[in-house]
């Protein structure tokens, strides 16, 4: 359970480095002011130096975390400590990321280029005002800053839809929820104390929890196509439906031993596994939910062979399920 607790930690942090990779261009095709706004935020949320505090909710989850965040020169320099049960830190320097867990070892989780949340918009506002109705929802207040409230609502149930609080002077994100498609509160990121356009030194950049730097921490993933490898090849995967305005962004590499695509409509985003089975029972067929995220596995027999389809991502359970069935074998 430690593990399990240690593990999420570190993809919670992952996935709330905020605004890291953000696009920096986003011409919409609407000209209405919240579409200006929300092109502003896309833009220029990451290039700001700010510290705070913010509490993050996914499901049963809660977690609050303090942030330092340095824009400066082009690069992102950040840092992230966990506020509330174990202690573990969050590091990011440019592309650069590294998990410090509480049993003081520090893993490089990612090396390469960073998405969070929002950062694949860009170039697709055609498809994203399709399929999501943006609308402006008067003002409030966040960590003591007036924000303007957006409501982008999906079109259909196969996505989720999302309120937003921007800091009207600068674009800055300082509060978002999503939904599903009743209305109800699936996911929640939002800031308690933040402090904007300030200095931030390289001392408050440091660790502060000390640790032993493995360049690499090898996934199960990662194992079992190692055995692969040795093994079989993969066949070819064919995914036959997606919901409507989801495009494919990343297939899987000719040398891999596992098929692996990315599909997104311009702001939530999916994945899809293949990977064959060659010892024990593999993943449990059926689906889980934690917050916004869906993962869904079903299980297909091709020459003999077993294979789990997996689906992760942002989606509904409904999204997931009608994706996975879909996938057969391509010719």
């Amino acid at each position: 359970m430690v593990t399990v607790v240690q593990r999420w930690l570190c993809m919670l942090g992952l996935l709330l480095i905020t605004s890291a990779s953000m696009a920096t261009e986003l011409v919409a095709s609407v000209s209405d002011n919240s579409w200006a706004l929300f092109q502003k935020m896309v833009a220029n949320t990451s290039k700001h130096s700010f510290r705070g505090v913010f509490l993050f909710s996914n499901g049963a989850a809660l977690s609050a975390m303090k942030v330092v965040h340095r824009w400066q020169d082009g690069v992102v320099r950040e840092r992230l400590l966990q506020l509330d049960g174990e202690m573990g830190e969050i590091l990011r320097d440019g592309s650069k990321i590294i998990c410090i867990l509480p049993n003081a070892n520090a893993i490089n989780v990612y090396e390469s280029g960073f998405s969070s949340p929002f950062a694949q918009l860009s170039g697709m506002p055609e498809t994203l005002a399709e399929n999501y109705h943006l609308s402006t929802a008067g003002e409030d207040r966040v960590a003591g800053i007036v924000a303007q409230k957006l409501y982008l609502r999906a079109v259909d149930a196969y996505r989720h839809s999302y309120q937003l609080w921007i800091n009207k002077a600068d674009g800055f994100l300082l509060k978002y929820l999503l939904l599903d498609d009743s209305g109800a509160e699936i996911e929640r990121f939002q800031y308690t104390q933040l402090e904007l356009g300030v200095v931030i030194s390289d001392e408050e950049l440091n660790p502060t929890v000390v640790g032993t730097t493995k360049v690499h921490e090898n996934t199960a993933l990662e194992r079992a196509t190692a055995t692969i490898d040795r093994v079989m090849t993969v066949p070819e995967w064919l995914v036959g439906w997606v919901p409507p305005g989801f495009a494919l962004m990343q297939g899987g590499l000719p040398d891999k031993k596992y098929d692996s695509q990315v599909f997104s409509d311009g702001l939530a985003s999916f994945s899809v596994f293949v990977v064959p089975v060659l010892t024990g029972e593999g993943m449990p067929e059926g689906g889980t939910m934690m917050g916004a995220t869906t993962a869904y596995s079903r299980k297909v027999v091709h020459a003999n062979h077993q294979y789990d389809v997996t689906i992760v991502g942002e989606i509904p359970p409904l999204s997931a399920m009608k994706i996975a069935a879909s996938v057969t074998l391509k010719n």
